[in-house]
């Protein structure tokens, strides 16, 4: 994980302790600090050689520098739980330790590969859209080191591109994700506020920019907005609220995804739209719930482009919600053209006479008075114009 740094780019003091650092402890245990890659929210990221086992390795020391005591203590029972894990798309973490200066570090597999964020650029460069099986078996890989470390209560707190490596394979289609930095424990702050970084902004769930707990479905927003990203080369323009989707199922107006790349299955844009729900309680319960539907979305990727006869998803899937509002419409407007006719007959008629009409009984009864003269009862009027008004 190699993205160099420049002593130019780095702080003044950071430099000069990072020049002591390297004069006292050259040797952190069995690991030959080689040179600094990267300074990250919390950890100074270094190249390293394990002279015991004769291989390349990172380490990340965490900076002790604003970090609480009980900050230090997580960081170091997070990474010693990540060791135990064994997964394809998880960074193994070799050894857990302390430097010379009580400094807490993990040593890792230095993958051979780049940032998830530098791939992600590569795409945006290109004219032709990403092709929507390649996107979502991407995002199925960062689901799958997800559900396994949700189900060890392991939560991401910094899940962002920078921290999701891609390996260097021959073909872009062999593609492995890997996902790092699962040792990062929770801090509580308002990110809209404090928060610099764009990305970090962009791939954080409402709630967790707000500074309030996380949990899977705050996780379910990321890979929503990953799904978003690889498919449209753009982040999403904002979480989608409630009223939103009201909106668009009594109307043929379509989804962001929808509006930007057509030609994709009514899966996949049910997969993305409902992950990016502002409220978490509208999005997928779990991780588990999303991988079916990540599965589902799949699936019908690959009916579409295997069957060239099936059309895509279209705004005929929401033909109903716009049948029933032109009938409530139409039946509104004959309502009121009826009791228009009501009221103007109802001043012009005499009472009896149109109390007859509306009971269905036009014959006067024997010895019964014939009156004339127009009648405007109040009541009758007040009620017939209160109907037209509704």
């Amino acid at each position: 994980m190699r993205t160099t740094l420049d002593d130019q780019s780095l702080p003044a003091p950071y430099i000069q302790r990072m020049s002591v650092d390297n004069l006292v402890v050259n040797l952190v245990d069995q690991y030959k600090v080689e040179q600094l890659e990267a300074v990250k929210r919390y950890t100074d990221h270094y190249s390293a050689y394990d002279v015991d086992e004769d291989r390349s390795v990172t380490l990340d020391i965490l900076r002790l520098d604003g970090v609480s005591t009980g900050f230090a203590a997580q960081f170091t029972s997070r990474a010693r739980a990540i060791a135990q894990i064994r997964h394809p798309n998880i960074v193994r973490i070799f050894t857990v330790g302390r430097t010379q200066s009580e400094r807490p570090y993990v040593a890792q597999v230095d993958i051979d590969g780049y940032p998830l964020s530098q791939r992600l650029e590569q795409l945006a460069s290109r004219r032709t859209p990403v092709n929507p099986i390649y996107a979502l078996k991407m995002v199925r890989q960062l689901t799958d080191a997800l559900l396994l470390a949700t189900r060890l209560d392991l939560l991401h707190y910094d899940l962002r591109p920078q921290n999701v490596f891609l390996k260097n394979v021959a073909l872009p289609t062999d593609d492995v994700l890997v996902l790092t930095d699962l040792f990062v424990p929770y801090e509580r702050r308002n990110w809209d506020t404090e928060a610099t970084d764009k990305e970090l902004l962009d791939y954080l769930s409402p709630e967790q920019r707000a500074g309030k707990e996380i949990n899977a479905g705050s996780h379910v927003y990321t890979l929503g907005v990953l799904a978003f990203h690889l498919l449209t080369s753009t982040l999403p323009p904002q979480p989608t609220a409630n009223h939103e989707v009201l909106l668009r199922r009594i109307t043929t107006v379509g989804t962001p995804l929808e509006r930007l790349r057509g030609g994709l299955s009514a899966e996949t844009y049910e997969l993305v739209d409902r992950s990016l729900r502002k409220d978490s309680h509208q999005r997928y319960d779990s991780i588990e719930e999303f991988s079916t539907a990540l599965e589902q979305a799949l699936l019908a990727e690959e009916l579409l482009v295997g069957s060239p006869g099936l059309t895509a998803a279209t705004p005929a899937r929401r033909s109903w919600g716009v049948m029933a509002i032109l009938i409530l419409v139409v039946l509104g407007i004959v309502a009121s053209v009826i009791g228009a006719q009501l009221l103007n007959l109802a001043r012009m008629l005499p009472l009896t006479a149109f109390a007859a009409m509306m009971s269905g009984d036009g014959r006067r009864r024997p010895n019964q008075p014939l009156r004339t003269g127009p009648m405007k009862p109040a009541w009758v009027v007040g009620m017939l114009e209160s109907v037209v008004e509704a």
